[in-house]
């Protein structure tokens, strides 16, 4: 059974674990060392605390999403709803799990009244590339190894 919940704050610790093991294979894309990446998951929930969610399978901890309806778009200066993150479990992938944490997050982001949800991903991080545009999301730019992919919400 999959349940998708609101993030608080008492989870940091479990979502450190989620980010570190989530970007075992793509440390070019990631934050490193545990300090770091609970000061980054420390500005993601003060970015908008109401944003991120929890995926439990089975009522284990298999995922997380945080997304920002207060952001504005360096790319292009407009107020855009953005996904800061999202990050599966490697054992609990292809099973829906980034699927249903991103539609949480669209709807959350349509919730806030964003017109435009922005991402950014990694440029060999495929499947990720994949799940996004098969939700609707297209390429907008590119920066050094990262893809700006955009969706009108």
């Amino acid at each position: 059974m999959l349940e998708v919940r609101r993030i608080k704050r008492h989870h940091l610790n479990v979502l450190q674990q989620i980010y570190t093991e989530a970007y075992a294979g793509m440390r070019e894309y990631a934050y490193t060392g545990r300090r770091r990446v609970i000061s980054y998951l420390r500005w993601l929930f003060r970015r908008d605390p109401e944003g991120g969610y929890l995926a439990l399978r089975d009522a284990e901890p298999a995922g997380f999403i945080f997304c920002d309806a207060m952001w504005v778009s360096g790319w292009s200066g407009e107020h855009a709803g953005a996904i800061h993150e999202l990050a599966v479990l490697p054992e609990h992938r292809r099973r829906g799990i980034g699927r249903k944490l991103v539609l949480t997050g669209i709807s959350y982001l349509r919730s806030r009244g964003c017109r435009l949800a922005e991402l950014w991903v990694g440029e060999k991080n495929h499947p990720a590339i994949n799940l996004y545009r098969t939700l609707g999301f297209t390429e907008a730019g590119r920066a050094d190894r990262w893809i700006r992919m955009v969706m009108k919400l």
